[in-house]
C-alpha cells in the first residue's frame, strides 16, 4: 500500500452531528497522520460551528 486511504461518515446521535473518521495509512506516515489529523478535526469542528 502506498499512502493512505480514508473514509469520513457523518450522522447524527442525540441531535448532535457526529463524525466518524477510518483511514488506512502506511506505516511510515503513521507519525505524521497522529500529529496532523487532530488538528484537521479541530478546523473542521470550527468551521461546521460558524
Amino acid at each position: 500500500m502506498g499512502g493512505s486511504d480514508g473514509k469520513l461518515y457523518a450522522g447524527k446521535t442525540e441531535g448532535k452531528t457526529e463524525l466518524t473518521v477510518k483511514i488506512d495509512v502506511a506505516e511510515e506516515y503513521l507519525d505524521d497522520f497522529q500529529k496532523a489529523f487532530p488538528k484537521a478535526l479541530q478546523k473542521v469542528k470550527g468551521l461546521s460551528e460558524k
